[in-house]
């Protein structure tokens, strides 16, 4: 849109006075002025997606910042961390637990609107409740609300993976003796193995007299940290989606 300067001006770019009375008239509004603009500013309103009301006359902020988050090269469904809290997320940005919006919202609208492979990925589904359409987010929790790691994958995303851990290892030592007897034991253990009773033992071939016994625990913590849960080092962080409304 370009300036539309006072009716009958001869510059181009002449401001606009007001009267004076008895000393200047004011200048004469083109139609142009009033009406382009006016054009002009819904056109990035509804550009924006919202819908142009006389009762909110801060829509035009409203859409500019809206319209910056879509055209940032930022993709609405994609995920990332944040430091804040999940009521303290950038404008846009959702938290990623799985809750719902209704279908009609700018919200529901948007994550209605991705790939079907996407939705089918990350459990996107449209549900009623209460008589309301409704449409969940993705959720980066666990069943049991666990928060999960993220990991670089060649399969669709939205696959989760259960726990699992590393083999862990350890050996326990055995042998027998003579020909007359039978000398058993449990000569060491290492690894994972931990004896709890003196280990070796003798055995006399048809006779109790000596018999002896040993218990073999089997524990991880004598080779790698045990906790509640799987874990790596981690420090906790918000996941978000953008929808870009």
């Amino acid at each position: 849109m370009k300036y539309n300067p006072p009716f009958g001006a001869q510059d181009p770019n002449a401001s606009f006075v007001n009267i004076i009375p008895g000393l200047r008239k004011g200048s004469a509004v083109p139609a142009e002025a009033i009406e382009y603009t006016q054009r002009e500013i819904v056109a990035v309103i509804t550009e924006s997606g919202l819908e142009p009301s006389n009762t909110d006359l801060a829509q035009l902020a409203q859409a500019i910042k809206i319209l910056a988050m879509r055209y940032s090269g930022k993709k609405v469904g994609e995920f990332e961390l944040s430091p804040f809290r999940a009521d303290q997320l950038k404008p846009f940005h959702y938290f990623a637990n799985g809750d719902r919006f209704a279908l009609e919202s700018p919200q529901g609208q948007e994550l209605y609107k991705l790939s079907p492979e996407y939705k089918q990925d990350w459990g996107i589904t449209v549900q009623e409740i209460g008589g309301v359409l409704t449409i969940n987010k993705p959720t980066l929790f666990y069943d049991d609300g666990r928060g999960m790691f993220w990991r670089p994958s060649s399969s669709p995303g939205g696959n989760a993976v259960g726990d699992a851990i590393r083999p862990i290892p350890g050996q326990i030592y055995s042998g027998y003796g003579s020909t007359g007897s039978i000398q058993g034991s449990f000569r060491s253990a290492s690894g994972a193995f931990v004896g709890s009773h003196p280990i070796n033992y003798n055995l006399t071939r048809g006779s109790s007299a000596g018999d002896g016994w040993t218990t073999v625990n089997l524990d991880i913590s004598q080779v790698v940290p045990t906790a509640e849960e799987n874990l790596v080092l981690n420090i906790g962080l918000t996941p978000a989606i953008f929808l870009g409304v």
